[in-house]
């Protein structure tokens, strides 16, 4: 019964790597240099579209989605500081937990309980866990995990830069002063999603006096945008005291 409980957990985590794998290494990585080359390059020359178009191309990959949220805005400066938390929350959202590695040392102990449970009375400890193939392929799957992981953090480290790097971009292409990188504040979904309902409230104000006086809408939104009340990091705050 313990063999096949063991044989059970291997098969379990095996799979579970290989989606853990393909998912990291398949779907979320992308070669972000070349990438953001390209996005670079039609930025300078004001096709937005075009580099729209080709963050569409990888749409499961884990930097064109974050640059394609900000790309959507680069003609609304006064969003692009909320974009560019939103761009970074969700990457950050691939960044491993701690709890990961700490699940793979415990399978790989499971598994050796598991079969010293399960050792014959005639046989040596480290004859039998030494001699089979089971204790090392468990200890290459932890590793691998481990590599995985690793990558994983070390992307999500480069799509961060590459965010904050399209941000300075979109600033200069609308010609407005860049919020030093310093004033960036952490913040958590909760927060990100109240701004957004904020932004969101100016905008619909916006469009309706816009629409009331003839002016153009962003015009409107961007002025009520900085009239608006804001903290020391230019976060909205009661927009619906305007």
């Amino acid at each position: 019964m313990i063999e096949i409980v063991s044989i059970l957990l291997m098969l379990a985590w095996g799979a579970w790597f290989c989606w853990r794998a393909y998912k990291v290494l398949f779907r979320g990585k992308i070669n972000d240099k070349g990438f953001m080359k390209q996005i670079v390059m039609l930025i300078s020359a004001n096709n937005i579209d075009r580099s729209i178009k080709l963050c569409n191309a990888e749409p499961s990959a884990w930097l064109p989605k974050a640059i394609k949220h900000l790309l959507c805005r680069a003609n609304r400066i006064f969003e692009l500081e909320l974009s560019t938390q939103e761009a970074l929350f969700s990457v950050r959202q691939h960044r491993p937990k701690t709890l990961s590695a700490i699940l793979s040392v415990a399978q790989t102990g499971l598994f050796v309980l598991l079969m010293v449970v399960a050792m014959p009375a005639e046989l040596d400890m480290s004859q039998w866990l030494l001699g089979g193939f089971e204790l090392w392929l468990a200890i290459l799957l932890s590793l691998g995990v481990w590599v995985i992981d690793f990558s994983a953090i070390k992307h999500v480290d480069r799509c961060e830069e590459h965010v904050l790097k399209l941000r300075w971009l979109l600033y200069g292409r609308g010609r407005k002063r860049t919020p030093q990188r310093a004033e960036l504040v952490d913040m958590d979904e909760a927060d990100i999603e109240a701004w957004r309902a904020a932004m969101e409230e100016i905008i619909s104000m916006g469009k309706a006096e816009a629409g009331e006086t003839g002016e153009k809408p962003l015009d409107v939104v961007g002025r009520l945008h900085e009239q608006a009340p804001k903290d020391e990091h230019g976060v909205l705050k009661a927009p619906t005291k305007l």
